[in-house]
């Protein structure tokens, strides 16, 4: 089953210094991900339940699909075959996510990144769909592309068994024709986070004009969708076996939960639309001087200052880079006394770096690591600001409670209210 995920941080990845609208940095590899390189200019890692997904797949075609299709071979054949098989049904799901990305591409929607898993694939957008026709084009790709896939195998079936090729191979080919196309046509099913799902908010949104609504109404099918599901999970169990039923109820599990999640974002990308960094940054930061020595900093600055992170400025108080406590560490007695904070410090291409007037949502996808990363704002070349991770979850947690997180303002009273 091939599940799609769509990232909710508008803002594109493409440059390292972005200006007025976006941030800097590449996207970071994700822990517990296995990386599989860059295909199509777009980072593409699997997780390792992937080899779960593989083996289960590997043992339902060389222990009932091949032993049934071509009986009176070694078991080590159908092994071998059921794994080939396994990996490269694994490809044709890189091929359906990465359709996604190549489309989104085109409409101006940048991805952060595929990763495959237990359940298919998920591919991180950068920025939700411009438009109703986009979000469309997107959605629709991938099942079409699952359902070609399934064609091109269909295809090779039938000039395999014209070339004589072994039935234990045909009966490969033909299990991955089916299954692409039984992929490619359940994702079509219209609940969240299923591709149909897309497809539905899609129309809603077009017919409506408020992409809010959409959004909540076709999360709401998807957890009525992963209700059924689940219910025939526990009836499979009782009819035919375990491994079906518990797939069955995993997956409705995954698709409520996901469904529910997405409804419940609604009202909290509602609060921070038109939000700005400059309404969530810290003003006016300790900075570490980057001509100092490590020793010299820790003794000056850091011992005094009540943070881990440190924007790192040169002599023209220019911003140059970030240094954390926790990366200092590393350094002997001897190497704090002669290396320089510029010289230990994360230099400024490998640092997300942002202007005020940039959308709030381009940190959401930076993914700021607590304590280890921070956002530079800059404005004219000259440091203004920064954003933890703890900045970006106070903003977050004031917008599921309806609030919305403001620049400070040195004349305002904030207990004025309360005398």
């Amino acid at each position: 089953v091939q599940m799609h995920g769509d990232g909710r941080a508008a803002g594109s990845p493409t440059s390292r210094n972005l200006g007025a609208g976006g941030m800097g940095r590449p996207p970071r590899r994700r822990p517990g991900q296995i990386p599989l390189g860059t295909w199509a200019g777009i980072p593409v890692g699997a997780n390792w339940s992937v080899l779960v997904t593989i083996a289960l797949v590997a043992e339902l075609i060389a222990s009932l699909v091949l032993p049934q299709s071509a009986p009176g071979l070694s078991a080590l054949t159908y092994w071998l075959v059921g794994i080939g098989t396994a990996v490269v049904f694994e490809l044709a799901l890189l091929v359906h996510e990465l359709t996604h990305a190549i489309v989104a591409r085109h409409y101006g929607v940048h991805t952060d990144g595929i990763t495959l898993w237990l359940l298919g694939g998920m591919t991180r957008f950068t920025a939700e769909s411009p438009t109703p026709r986009a979000e469309l084009a997107i959605a629709v790709s991938g099942p079409l592309a699952s359902i070609v896939v399934g064609g091109v195998f269909v295809g090779a079936s039938f000039g395999g068994a014209a070339l004589g090729l072994s039935t234990v191979y045909l009966s490969a080919l033909s299990w991955m024709a089916i299954m692409n196309i039984v992929l490619g046509v359940f994702n079509l099913l219209p609940g969240a986070p299923l591709d149909g799902g897309r497809v539905l908010r899609a129309l809603l949104w077009r017919h409506s004009g408020n992409h809010n609504q959409a959004t909540a109404t076709a999360g709401k099918v998807g957890i009525g969708l992963g209700a059924v599901l689940g219910l025939l999970g526990v009836v499979d169990i009782f009819l035919q076996g375990l491994i079906a039923g518990v797939w069955l109820m995993l997956l409705g599990w995954f698709m409520a939960t996901a469904a529910s999640a997405e409804s419940t974002n609604v009202g909290t990308q509602s609060t921070i639309v038109g939000l700005k960094v400059r309404d969530v940054m810290t003003p006016d930061p300790i900075t570490a001087p980057g001509w100092l020595t490590v020793e010299a900093f820790l003794t000056r600055v850091a011992i005094t200052a009540r943070q881990r992170v440190f924007p790192v400025v040169d002599f023209d108080l220019r911003p140059s880079g970030v240094v954390n406590l926790n990366s200092l560490r590393r350094l002997s007695e001897q190497d704090r006394l002669t290396t320089r904070v510029i010289d230990a410090a994360q230099p400024l291409e490998k640092t997300v770096v942002v202007t005020p007037n940039a959308p709030f949502s381009v940190l959401m996808s930076a993914r700021l690591r607590p304590g280890l990363d921070l956002a530079l704002v800059v404005d004219a070349g000259h440091l203004v600001g920064v954003v933890s991770a703890e900045d970006v979850n106070r903003a977050l947690e004031l917008a599921a409670v309806g609030r919305r997180s403001a620049a400070p303002s040195d004349d305002r009273d904030p207990y004025q209210d309360l005398r």
